[in-house]
């Protein structure tokens, strides 16, 4: 059969990671730039909502979030930079939140993740700048996904969601 529009060929051999999985991760990394010879862009779309304040914060809560959110980026950046570095070009796009700059209640230890995460990304943007590799992050506010569902499960909360994030 002819190519579907936006099929990549190949890409149905590939099986879904878990990116906070490091061994996963580095596996999938590899695979992907061996079938394909190259990787031109990596996007890391994880995270997590964990809204409590610090005082109810359990560790176990707060080093998850971290995980999830940090820890997880830092791992796919290693990852994907080997394939990058030899092309010698590549765009790396992270999922960053708007909490980590605007001092939402309750939003403690995703803030702090996601702060880590936009310091990350400047530091590796001035680093791998010079051998052509991007990386950038995007802060969206709340987004409907399954995720946020419990947050947006009313109107009266989609409301108010919409008015925090022009």
């Amino acid at each position: 059969l002819p190519p579907q529009a936006g099929h990549v060929p190949g890409a149905e051999l590939l099986q879904a990671a878990d990116a906070t999985q490091r061994p996963t991760l580095d596996l999938t990394i590899r695979t992907t730039a061996d079938r394909f010879g190259r990787i031109d862009a990596y996007f890391h779309c994880i995270g997590s909502i964990l809204l409590k304040p610090a005082h109810l914060t359990s560790v176990q809560e707060w080093s998850h979030t971290l995980d999830v959110n940090l820890t997880s980026a830092f791992h796919a950046l290693q990852a994907v930079l080997g394939p990058m570095q030899a092309q010698n070009s590549g765009v790396i796009l992270f999922v960053s939140s708007v909490a980590a700059q605007t001092g939402l209640p309750n939003h403690e230890a995703v803030a702090a993740a996601k702060g880590g995460l936009d310091a990350l990304v400047r530091s590796a943007a001035a680093t791998y700048a010079p051998r052509n590799i991007r990386v950038n992050a995007v802060a969206p506010g709340l987004v409907d996904t399954p995720l946020a569902g419990p947050l947006l499960g009313s109107e009266a909360a989609r409301a108010a969601s919409a008015k925090l994030h022009p």
